[in-house]
């Protein structure tokens, strides 16, 4: 039974006819993983947190940057630098205290899927890559974990559950699709209130799934904030669906150092280390070389005169380094970088 302030707390969901005091057990006991804290994420996990959802645990490798801040409205200023996975915790034990918040600043692989998603009871992609998505839903497939998937861009976004255990998965609906052959937010743009319709509709359809009525089940939701229309495409099954083929999935090679985007005179790269050194090692190492900080526990930034490094307990080195530096050398910057950092 609910203490009366748990009750007074969300009274306002509990008076509702689907919820009840019995669907706020639920959500109470539920336990998601979102993967993925920029736009999407980061109003999923605000506003499941808000719901009362029990355990959440928060995914991500990267670090919260200046342009991140128009839509990602779980951070400030004050949170640059730092881990996402770290500053969102933090920002959702300050909306409840009651929720159980778990960061894990992780790269997402085949690897270490399983155990990111594993014990929870429902998993939310939240990212902005093709091979994550499809990685997610492998592993969702084979320990039968419900899935809820989302996407933005510019002025639209989509989003469906799938229980992809079953006879419809997303690579039913989007196979064999590469990151590379389709643009960014940071080169197409997004429209920050896009982000935050489309992750309230995913943090929506994932009470409903907790309370055991999805909506969107094996349906395709498509949002086009432009011109204010919401339109449902019913998924069925592929024929051709990679998954089902037991088709490999291709690996992007984070191993070594990648541009991941460039544009308003800055260049992005990031590289994976699998030796995943401990943040306070790195700190001893990079503090040498330049200006370094630490940024929180996950996350420690050298800044150096050709541009700003980053490195993530999820083993990840990020660089922004202005465009006037070829390709070339940035790499060759990043790669020494990642030298140092797993030196013994």
């Amino acid at each position: 039974m609910f203490s009366p302030d748990y009750f007074w707390r969300y009274s306002r969901q509990i008076v509702l006819h689907d919820v009840g005091v019995e669907g706020q057990e639920k959500l109470k006991d539920g336990s998601v993983a979102i993967i993925g804290l920029g736009g999407l994420g980061s109003q999923v996990a605000m506003s499941l947190a808000a719901s009362g959802v029990g355990h959440m645990r928060l995914v991500d490798f990267d670090v919260v940057s200046t342009p991140d801040l128009h839509r990602q409205l779980i951070y400030s200023e004050r949170d640059v630098g730092y881990a996402k996975a770290e500053a969102a915790a933090n920002r959702i034990s300050n909306i409840n205290r009651d929720v159980r918040v778990e960061p894990r600043c992780e790269y997402v692989s085949e690897e270490n899927a399983r155990d990111l998603v594993g014990d929870v009871d429902l998993v939310i992609d939240c990212t902005d890559s093709f091979q994550a998505k499809y990685t997610i839903n492998r592993v969702c497939a084979k320990l039968k974990k419900p899935l809820i998937f989302g996407s933005a861009i510019e002025y639209y976004g989509n989003v469906a559950t799938f229980e992809p255990w079953g006879d419809v998965c997303l690579e039913c609906l989007y196979p064999e699709l590469s990151d590379e052959d389709y643009p960014s937010c940071a080169v197409a743009g997004v429209l920050p209130q896009c982000v935050q319709v489309v992750g309230s509709i995913q943090s929506a359809e994932a009470v409903r799934y907790i309370l055991g009525s999805p909506t969107l089940l094996n349906t395709l939701l498509f949002v086009d904030l432009k011109n204010y229309a919401l339109d449902r495409l019913n998924i069925a099954q592929n024929p051709s669906c990679p998954h089902r083929a037991n088709k490999p999935l291709s690996t992007p090679r984070v191993w070594e150092p990648t541009e991941v985007c460039s544009r308003n005179g800055r260049r992005q790269l990031l590289m994976v280390l699998e030796s995943k050194p401990n943040v306070d090692e790195v700190y001893e190492r990079w503090v040498r070389l330049g200006d370094a900080e630490r940024r929180g526990r996950l996350a420690v930034e050298v800044r150096k005169p050709d541009g700003v490094y980053t490195y993530t307990a999820a083993g990840a080195i990020l660089g922004e380094v202005d465009t006037r530096i070829d390709a070339k050398t940035a790499k060759q910057i990043i790669t020494q970088l990642a030298t140092t950092a797993s030196q013994t």
